[in-house]
Parts: structure tokens; sequence; C-alpha cells
């Protein structure tokens, strides 16, 4: 879609680039002996003529870029969204009437004027074609990520699933094993129903005799609800009392009885090293992650979790003396300990009375199983053969090295699906056990490659998104400098001339003021950018307090006010870019430095969370300097309508800097629970 637009402009961009290129366009050339009469007759110079032409290819630009626009607006909102932006950028910088300017000089010979000109809108030019293929690759790595979550969601119900049969080939290839098992977890199950019910009659009994009496009662509870956690884990297959079989088929049986005589085992339901692909580095989407949000998948787990959880908040009401409230939990807790009893006592007489027809039932839903493995391989297979084999275009999510390893680990997991498929029909439960867990192990490896290239994709593209904001405010310091320095000049004369502007000053002024609101419109285009990747807290605000300090001092300009009041709000704007840049640059080091998230997970923050704290500090210190700013220039008197606006801005700076540190607070709380 861009690439037609970016033709034009690379081509419009070349042509402006030779006028000026061409021999003694830079220099006078010697001017051929002519009358003054001839000279004013002459038509339009060749080089004016050129310059006509671009004009017409920038003009043919705009008007495709408005109708592409409108062509994809419903199919590609985004898009024809940037068509526009770009447009109006265009527009705003103001390049066909400066290509008429320059067409004018050519035609006058002043050539020099021209060259100067016409060096000036090439770099424009530049940065819009700039802009343009910048987003341009975003799209394309957008694209690739877009793709290949899809790919990681889809294999990890694919492995959810295999994880669930495996797990009931497992019991049913010992089945006497399996009985007992339960027969263990619902009689300690009854034990802590009796055990709940005391700690509830005990609650009822002391609740008036002090806060010293329920805090032993506390110390019951905690027991109860340890308990209840080592029967969460039995039940979800982290203890011998799983019901994993001692033997079964290949690597994967023999690792199963190798690691299944280890209460706590740290590779979840398999309790195999191999089988949970014995990582360290490994997915937490696999049986870890599996355990820790309840295992659904297994009866009672789920029941058994929320049992714990409102135990745990018994001990706290407990402990604080609120009986009441510790009695309500308890009782959550103990109906929650009898829904498990049910469902673990439904469970044992479902496995007991297992009909023959039930192998042909679980082969089916291997085959199942196998045929949306199928299905993911084929996507990746066909994503290749549409673009990126022939290409080579690293847009293409199954072109990398990572994926087309997901690939082959598929097609290994299929091949042991396809086998414990066969086992069940030939009613081998051992043997499908096996191939299963081998199928969770292939299915885990695809996962991670999966995950590595998505962490490669996010690196790659925070690092350009980090890189081109530096840039951003690099140049709009430079263009706040100047503009400080421009007001301080025109200050300083009006002082000189009894502190009135003159007519020339009073438009410069207002020059300035356009300036000023542009660099607003900058710092916006950055706040949107911030906005989009959503995982900063204090980088956005800063921003946007930024953006609206330079439309303030605008208004301020436009009152003629360029007194040390408006001149500090620009040296704390200038101050302001400087401190977003040196944070830019601090997570950008880092961020090369792999101080980044993972793949896996949630992305890592833009701004690392000690760039963002020093920003905040900054922030606090800037507006303890504001605040003494405009008291120094506060007026005697009522105060104006601008600088009740300014006084009514510095104190929402105040709050948001409050709201930011609490906000901040809680995400290193959070990063703190999380690790």
């Amino acid at each position: 879609m861009n690439r037609r637009c970016l033709g034009i402009l690379a081509g419009m961009g070349l042509a402006c680039a030779l006028l000026y290129a061409q021999p003694g366009a830079g220099q006078p050339p010697a001017k051929p002996a002519k009358t003054a009469a001839a000279s004013k007759s002459d038509a339009a110079k060749p080089l004016g003529i050129h310059q006509q032409r671009v004009i017409r290819l920038m003009q043919q630009l705009e008007a495709k870029m408005t109708d592409l626009a409108k062509k994809i607006e419903q199919t590609q909102p985004e898009k024809a969204k940037r068509l526009r932006e770009a447009f109006l950028q265009s527009k705003k910088l103001l390049i066909e009437r400066r290509m008429q300017a320059i067409a004018k000089l050519l035609d006058a010979d002043e050539l020099n004027a021209a060259d100067d000109e016409q060096k000036k809108l090439v770099v424009d030019l530049q940065k819009l074609i700039q802009t343009l293929i910048a987003e341009q690759d975003d799209d394309k790595t957008a694209k690739e990520i877009k793709q290949l979550q899809a790919w990681k969601d889809a294999i990890k119900k694919i492995l959810k699933e295999e994880k669930t049969q495996q797990r009931e080939s497992s019991k049913i290839a010992d089945k006497p094993k399996t009985l007992a098992d339960l027969d263990a977890q619902i009689k300690e199950l009854q034990k802590l129903i009796k055990r709940q019910q005391k700690v509830i009659d005990d609650t009822i009994k002391t609740r008036a005799k002090g806060i010293n009496r329920l805090r032993k009662v506390a110390a019951d509870q905690q027991d109860v609800r340890k308990d209840t956690q080592n029967l969460q884990k039995a039940v979800e297959g982290q203890t011998p009392s799983s019901g994993e079989p001692k033997t079964g088929s290949k690597s994967g049986a023999k690792s199963g009885s190798k690691s299944g005589s280890k209460s706590g085992s740290k590779s979840g339901s398999s309790g195999s090293k191999s089988g949970s692909s014995g990582s360290k580095s490994g997915s937490k989407s696999g049986s870890e992650s599996e355990s820790k949000s309840g295992s659904p998948s297994q009866p009672a787990a789920r029941s058994l979790q929320n049992a714990s959880q409102h135990q745990q908040s018994a001990e706290q009401e407990l402990k604080t003396g609120k009986g009441k409230g510790a009695e309500s939990q308890e009782r959550k807790a103990l109906a929650s300990l009898k829904k498990a009893l049910d469902e673990l006592e439904r469970e044992r007489r479902r496995i007991a009375k297992l009909p023959p027809e039930e192998f042909e039932k679980m082969a089916k839903k291997q085959d199942a199983t196998h045929d949306k493995s199928a299905k993911v391989e084929q996507e990746m297979k066909q994503a290749s053969k549409s673009g990126g084999s022939k290409s080579g275009s690293s847009g293409d999510p199954s072109d990398s090295k990572s994926t087309k390893q997901a690939q082959k680990h598929l097609q290994q997991a299929q091949k042991s699906m396809q086998q414990a498929s066969g086992g069940l029909r030939k009613k081998d439960p051992k043997s499908a056990a096996g191939d299963q867990k081998d199928a969770v192990k292939e299915l885990e490896k695809a996962l991670r490659e999966i995950e590595e290239r998505l962490k490669q994709l996010r690196d790659e593209m925070q690092a350009d998104k980090l890189a081109r904001l530096e840039q951003r405010f690099i140049e709009m310091l430079v263009r706040q400098r100047k503009a400080s320095t421009q007001t301080k000049a025109v200050d300083a004369k009006a002082k000189s001339e009894g502190g009135k502007l003159s007519r020339a000053d009073r438009l410069a002024v207002r020059k300035l003021a356009v300036e000023e609101r542009a660099l607003a419109d900058e710092a916006q285009k950055a706040l949107d950018v911030i906005i989009e990747d959503g995982t900063s807290v204090v980088f956005p605000k800063v921003v946007e307090h930024l953006r609206d300090d330079l439309a303030n001092v605008a208004k301020m300009l436009d009152d003629q006010r360029v007194g040390s009041y408006t001149q500090s709000v620009q040296r704390e704007i200038e101050l302001t870019l400087v401190e977003l840049i040196e944070a830019l640059k601090r997570a950008q080091k880092q961020s090369k430095g792999g101080g980044g998230g993972g793949g896996g997970g949630g992305e890592p923050p833009l701004i690392p969370s000690i760039a963002e704290l020093k920003l905040l500090r900054s922030s606090q210190m800037r507006v303890n300097r504001r605040t003494l700013a405009f008291d120094k220039a506060r007026p005697k008197g009522e105060l104006d309508t601008v600088m009740k606006k300014e006084i009514k801005n510095i104190t929402t700076q105040q709050e948001e800097i409050a709201e930011m540190a609490r906000d901040i607070a809680e995400r290193l709380a959070g990063a703190a629970t999380i690790d």
C-alpha cells in the first residue's frame, strides 16, 4: 500500500536533489550577453520547468494519498489514518508552496537562493519519506507479532489438551494405583473438613474472649490451610499420589518413574524432567504455570485452591481480632472443601466404572488434538510458501530460524500423538501415556521457539521506538532553544526601549507562539506513541506536562508576554526535554544490555522503573521551581485569565505527580510479588 506513495516521494526527493546537484546550480553561471529587453521577454528557465514537474509530482502524490486513504478506510483504518497524517504533514511543511517559490527563484536566475531552499526542502522530504518507511516497517513487524501470537495461543491450547489426555491415560494405565491414590485423597479431605469445622466452632466460642484467643485459632487455621495446599498439589499430580505410572514407553516412561518418587517435583503434572523439557529457562506456559492456576482440568484442584484462599483470608481476620469476618471466610472454605470431596468421589466412581469403549473415545480425542497441531503446522508452511521463503523478508513469521524449529517440533509431536492414538485403540494406556508425554515435550519446545521469536521482535520494535522518540525530542530541543533565545532577545530589546514592543517585535513574538504550538503538536505525537505502548507510568505524564507547558507558553506569547516568567517556563521545557532524552538513552542502553523482560510473559516497560523514578523526582523539582518562579512574577492585585490558568496547571501537575508516585509504587510492588 505505502510503496506506491513511497515511490513517488522518493522520485520527487531525488528530482529536487538533482536540481541543486547540477553543475552550476549552487553558483551563478556566466550569463550570455543579452539585451535587457531580451532578458525580460525570456520564457521560464529550464531549471524552473524541471521544478514545475516536481510540483506536479507532489500534487499527484497528495491526490493519490487522499484517494488511497478513502479506498482503505473500511478495511485498514489505521493505515488510512497514517496516509492522511502524511498528507497533512506535507501541507504543514508548505512543501508545494515552497516548491513554487523555488521555481520562481530559478526562473529569475537566483540560483544561490534556490539552492539553499532546495536543500532545506529535501531535508523535510526525507523526513516525510522516513516517516512512511518507518511506519511500513512497523506494519510488517506488527503483522509478524500478531501471527506468532496467534500460533502461540493455539499451541498453548493444544499443549493443555495433550497434558489432560496424558493424565487420563496415566490414570487408566495403573488403575489400582489410581483408585488407591483417590481413596487416600478422599480420606485426607474428609479429615480436613472435620478440622475446618472445628476451626469454625473455636472461632464462635472465642470471638468474645479477645484478640489473643483468636490468634491461637488463626494458628490452627494456618495448619489446616497448609495441609489443604499439600492435598491440592497431590490432586494436581505434583506428588506420588497423582497416579503417575511407574513404567511406560520410551524415554518418557523412564523419566516418569525416576522423578515420580520425589514429592513436590518441579516438573508439574508429569513429574518428569524430560517430560517438561527440563530447561531452567522453560516456558511458564508449561506445567508450572498450569499448576499455579489451579489446574482446572483436574477434579477438585480448583475447589481446593479456593478453599485455601478463603482460609488465608480467615487467618488475616483472626489475627486482627475480626471474629465475625473470619467465620464468614471459614464457612466459605468449608463449602469449597465439601465441593472438592464431591468431585473426588465422582472421579473415583468414573475411573472404577470405565466402560471398554472409553479407549475409543480417548483415541478420538487424541486424533482431534493431532489435527489441531497439524493445522498450525500447515499454517506455518503456507505462510512460508506465500512470502518469506521466496523474498527472504523478515516480515514473514515463518521465515525465522525459531519458527522453522517450532514446525519441526510440531511434526515430532504429531508423530507421538499418532502413536498414542494407536496405543489407546489397542487398549494399551501405558504406552499411550509415554507417547503423550513425548508429545508434551515437543509442544513445549515449539512453544519456547515461538516465544523466543516474539521476544526478539518485541525487543527490536521497542529499540526502534526508543530511538525514534529520542530523535524527536532532540529535534524539539534544538527548536526550543532557538525559540527561547529569540524570546529573551525580544524581551531585552523591549526593556532597552522603555518596555514596549515594536511592530516588528510583535510579529516576531507571534511567530514564536506558532513555533511553540508546533512543538506542542510534536509532543502530542510522541505522547500518542507512548500511550499506544501502554507500559510506562511516569513517562507519558511527563510528556503530557511538556505538551501542556508548550501550549501555555504559546498562549503567553499570544498575549505578548516575553518576560522572566515566560522565559522560566521555556527553560523548564528545555530541561524536561534534556531529561526525557537522557531517560531514553538509558532505556536503550539497558535494552542492549539484555535488561528487558521475557517474551512469554508481559512486555517489558518502554522505560525502566529506575529511569521513571528519576523522571518523577525531576518532575517534582520542576513543579517546585515553577511555583517559586510564579510567586516572584506574580503581579499585585487580582490575577488575569492567563495567570489564573497557569496556577491551575501547576496545581494539576502537582496532583498528577502524587498519582504517578502511587502508580509506580504499585507496579514495583507487583514486580516484587512476581519475583
